[in-house]
């Protein structure tokens, strides 16, 4: 067996899909786990309480119901999100940043570039897209640099993208006022941490050029904590969207500029 076949060991979903297009993969599979072991064990225990007698067994297997349809339905809406709605969501986002085309853009959380490779064709010869990530194979299904650089590639772009890999809530490895936009989309913290390090937007202003942009769009109740950081950071005009129901969970968009 060929070598190059087997020595991408990520998890790819869809094996049967054309691979001559790109395939932007799965988001927050280690949430869609979660949930779907949840669907199942209340599912398991509506079947059960089917067979206990009298209205205890009533009552407890319609309540079972409503939780397996209650966390179906998430399911489903991420599903629908990610395969379908988050592609409206980047042609929107992207073409509200007014683009020049020279920029040198740095995307955190990059995942297999699916903005990543967006902004790189709106870039000339003179733009360049980096992407960096820590590339969790539970945050995104096949989320590798290898997949990352074969999605740019069948692009068109890979001339215009740089992909790094590493842990931005450490340290970025990029010189100070490097980058005239970073944009992090959905990087958060897990659901159950409160905390948002203000170390990491410091780093995000580092590598940020003067009057350079900043653009978070994080799901809608992880967004105020980054907000709340923007000043302390050096930021100036930092901006606050709605909450945007066009990605599920929804989300918010942050923009700051770095005087």
């Amino acid at each position: 067996m060929d070598d190059s076949s087997t020595s991408d060991r990520s998890f790819e979903i869809l094996p049967l899909m054309d691979r001559k297009k790109p395939f932007y993969g799965i988001d927050s599979l280690d949430i869609l786990a979660l949930l779907l072991t949840i669907c199942i064990i209340f599912f398991i225990m509506f079947c059960c309480f089917l067979a206990v007698p009298g209205p205890g067994g009533t009552v407890l297997s319609v309540l079972s119901f409503i939780v397996v349809t209650f966390f179906l339905f998430i399911v489903l809406g991420m599903l629908w999100s990610s395969l379908y709605m988050k592609f409206k969501f980047k042609k929107a986002l992207i073409a509200s940043m007014g683009l020049k085309g020279t920029e040198e853009i740095l995307e955190l959380g990059c995942g297999r570039g699916f903005f990543l490779n967006a902004l790189a064709k709106r870039l000339n010869s003179n733009g360049k897209a980096y992407g960096f990530d820590i590339f969790s194979s539970f945050a995104q299904t096949g989320n590798s640099p290898k997949n990352t650089l074969r999605n740019s590639a069948l692009e068109g772009v890979s001339a215009k993208v740089q992909v790094g890999e590493g842990d931005q809530r450490v340290a970025l490895p990029f010189q100070d006022s490097s980058f005239d936009i970073v944009l992090s989309t959905w990087i958060t913290p897990r659901l159950w941490q409160y905390s948002i390090s203000k170390e990491e937007i410091k780093e995000m202003a580092r590598v940020l050029r003067p009057g350079g942009r900043l653009i978070l769009v994080k799901y809608s109740w992880i967004a105020p904590r980054y907000f709340v950081h923007m000043e302390a950071c050096g930021f100036v005009g930092a901006q606050f969207s709605e909450v945007q129901f066009t990605i599920f969970p929804p989300v918010r968009t942050i923009l700051a500029v770095l005087p």
